[in-house]
């Protein structure tokens, strides 16, 4: 609270970007990529003194990590390494998979993933790119596709949910 240090994770090598969230417990839930060409995705579980409890690897390219009220972590990237799309997977507390979704796009293929948000029902937002414009890709609690809206733009580069149930503020190269 002081900002002092408690825990450090060092010695990460990863192909993709990395990122970390944490549950009601402490635990702390980090994913990044696979050090090896085309590899998949990694994420490490830690405890609330940065303890490894587990580490397990996924068939996709996993970018982004949220953990919802349900103290289950929710991952976002792409289908695999090379392959454009927003991929989705939830994992329960001792990493095995509770469902994936690894074409929640259909077939926009998106890229430029920026940031991942969830909301206190579960659902994600995801903003990404089509390469012309923004978009944001939203699935359901239970891991089925909700709906993906794109605007003009050169890319998303963040979003913020409002305080109205359902609204989504996004922002970009062009906003």
């Amino acid at each position: 609270l002081n900002g002092n240090e408690v825990w450090s994770l060092a010695g990460v090598q990863s192909l993709t970007v990395g990122d970390v969230d944490g549950d009601s417990l402490g635990n702390s839930y980090v994913v990044h990529g696979e050090y090896v060409n085309n590899g998949g995705t990694m994420i490490k579980k830690l405890d609330a003194q940065g303890v490894l409890l587990w580490e397990l690897a996924y068939p996709s390219a996993g970018l982004r990590i949220e953990v919802g009220g349900d103290d289950h972590a929710l991952v976002s990237g792409l289908p695999n390494s090379g392959t454009a799309g927003a991929a989705f997977f939830k994992v329960d507390a001792a990493g095995a998979v509770l469902w994936a979704n690894l074409d929640a796009d259909g077939p926009l293929g998106l890229l430029q993933h920026a940031q991942m948000l969830m909301d206190a029902s579960g659902n994600a937002y995801l903003a990404a790119g089509t390469l012309f414009e923004m978009a944001v890709c939203k699935i359901h609690g239970d891991g089925s596709s909700a709906w993906t809206a794109t605007m003009s733009g050169s890319g998303a580069k963040g979003i913020a949910l409002g305080n109205s149930p359902g609204s989504v503020f996004v922002v970009g190269g062009n906003t």
